[in-house]
C-alpha cells in the first residue's frame, strides 16, 4: 500500500526515522532532519506499509523548482530491502505521483548498491530507471566510492586496535604521546572547526559549506552529531565532524592546518571517532568519499591515501545514479554530457 508521510507530525517523524535507522540501506540523508538541512529544497516522503499500517519501505525526496520543471532528488534512497521488487514499485509509483504534482523532470535515487550486486541494479532498471555502469567522479551525484571499516559488532577497543596499521597504531600513540588533546562537542566547537575547514578548503582548492549549514546539521542530528577537536598547546590542528544514524557513523568533514604535521592529529581523531562507533553499537565506519586515482581529482586522492593508511577498511564502490526521466529535453538541458550534476 502507498502513502505518503506527514514527516511534521512528531509520531510519523519518530516512526520514520526508526524504521530508516533499523535498515542497513539507511543512511542519514534519508533521515527526516535531512529536510532541516536541506532547507533551500522542499521535500515529499512516499512509503510502502503493510496490511497492518507498519513501513516497509519508504523515500525521502528533496524538490527543487528549476525553469522547465522540477528535479526531484532521494539521496542515498529509497530504503527498503532492496530485493523486494514489489516495495520497490510501490515507491516508484509513489513517486511517480509526486512528480507529476510537482511538474518534475527527473527522479534520480542513489541507493547504497554496490557496483556488484547486478541483481538489485537490474531491479531498478526494470522499475523504469536509467542506468550507466562504471560512472566516474564527475557523472555521480554523490562519491561513487567510499573508504568504510566493517563488520564493528560486539568489538572492543583493543579489539579494533589491533585491526589497525602498524604505522597507524605508532601515529595515534606519538599524537598521545606528544600531548595532542582531542575533545569533542557540539556547537561550540563548530567555530574552531569552521576556521580550520576555511584553510583546508583554500589549501586544497574545493568548495565548502556555509557555517549555517553545519550547523543545521548539528541541530538536526542532536547527540548523534559531533565536532571531534585536536589541539596541541592550546592550538586546534585538526577537526571533523561525523554523525551516527543506525549502525553507521560517517566522517562527514574533516580539516586540518599545515603545522604540527609530525604530531599526527588527524589520526588521533579518527581513532577517537572509531570509539565512539564502537561506543553506539555500530556495525560500520564510513570515511565516505574518495577516488583511487589523482587524475579524478587530486585532493580526494590524497584524502584516500589518509584513509587508507588505517589498514582496517575497504573501498567500496557503490553503483551510483539511477535516473527516471519524465522531460527528456529538459533532462538533456541539465544533465546532458559534460554538463555534470
Amino acid at each position: 500500500m502507498i502513502a505518503y508521510l506527514d514527516l511534521s507530525d512528531p509520531r510519523v517523524q519518530a516512526e520514520y526515522d526508526a524504521f530508516v535507522s533499523s535498515l542497513p540501506a539507511g543512511g542519514f540523508m534519508q533521515a527526516s532532519g535531512w529536510r532541516e538541512v536541506k532547507n533551500n529544497w522542499r521535500s515529499a516522503c512516499v512509503a510502502s506499509l503493510t496490511e497492518e499500517g507498519k513501513i516497509r519501505g519508504s523515500m525521502l525526496i528533496l524538490i527543487l523548482k528549476k525553469e522547465g520543471g522540477s528535479f526531484l532528488y532521494a539521496p542515498r534512497g529509497p530504503v527498503c530491502d532492496l530485493n523486494d521488487r514489489e516495495v520497490l514499485a510501490e515507491l516508484t509509483e509513489g513517486a511517480k505521483k509526486i512528480a507529476l504534482e510537482e511538474d518534475a523532470y527527473l527522479l534520480r535515487v542513489d541507493p547504497y548498491i554496490e557496483a556488484h550486486e547486478q541483481e538489485k541494479i537490474d531491479l531498478l532498471v526494470g522499475l523504469g530507471f536509467s542506468y550507466t555502469p562504471n560512472q566516474s567522479f564527475h557523472q555521480s551525484t554523490q562519491p561513487r566510492f567510499n573508504y568504510m571499516l566493517r563488520n564493528l559488532d560486539g568489538q572492543t577497543p583493543e579489539d579494533l586496535h589491533k585491526r589497525l596499521g602498524t604505522k597507524c597504531r605508532s601515529r595515534i600513540r606519538r599524537a598521545k604521546e606528544n600531548g595532542v588533546e582531542c575533545v569533542w562537542g557540539g556547537k561550540e566547537l563548530l567555530d574552531d572547526f569552521y576556521a580550520l575547514y576555511s584553510v583546508t578548503g583554500d589549501r586544497k582548492k574545493f568548495s565548502i559549506r556555509p557555517k549555517a549549514y553545519l550547523e543545521r546539521m548539528l541541530d538536526a542530528f542532536g547527540d548523534k552529531a559531533r565536532v571531534y577537536r585536536c589541539s596541541y598547546e592550546g592550538k586546534p590542528l585538526s577537526a571533523g565532524l561525523s554523525v551516527c544514524f543506525g549502525s553507521r557513523l560517517c566522517y562527514v568533514y574533516g580539516a586540518s592546518c599545515s603545522e604540527h604535521r609530525d604530531l599526527f592529529p588527524a589520526y588521533l581523531q579518527v581513532w577517537e571517532m572509531m570509539n565512539w562507533a564502537l561506543e553506539e553499537n555500530c556495525s560500520l565506519f564510513d570515511f565516505q568519499g574518495i577516488v583511487l586515482t589523482p587524475e579524478e581529482s587530486e585532493e580526494l586522492y590524497q584524502v584516500y591515501l589518509f584513509k587508507s593508511n588505517f589498514r582496517t577498511g575497504e573501498a567500496v564502490e557503490f553503483a551510483g545514479d539511477f535516473d527516471l526521466v519524465f522531460k527528456k529535453e529538459v533532462y538533456e538541458r541539465y544533465e546532458g554530457a559534460g554538463n555534470g550534476h
